[in-house]
């Protein structure tokens, strides 16, 4: 009996140590994604703060920079 019951507790020891093995595991690639996607906003921010920079720097031309965000149908010639 006592056989079975150490069996049993060993058991349980190795499903807690895999459990939080498992946690650790999806921890760190939580981590890992949280920084990605941060990287990721970072840039998108900085081509988004670029693009209104140059649309700025048209507004300073002849033609609007409102034409030129028009469809290629619609303008042909942008920067002609």
């Amino acid at each position: 009996m006592s056989g079975i019951l150490i069996a049993g507790l060993l058991v349980v020891a190795v499903l807690v140590i895999w459990v939080a093995l498992q946690s650790l595991n999806a921890q760190k690639k939580s981590e890992v994604i949280e920084s990605q996607m941060s990287e990721l906003r970072h840039d998108l921010q900085s081509s988004i703060g670029k693009r209104v920079l140059r649309i700025a720097a048209m507004r300073g031309q002849q033609r609007p920079a409102a034409r030129c965000l028009l469809p290629r149908k619609t303008h042909r010639r942008c920067f002609a």
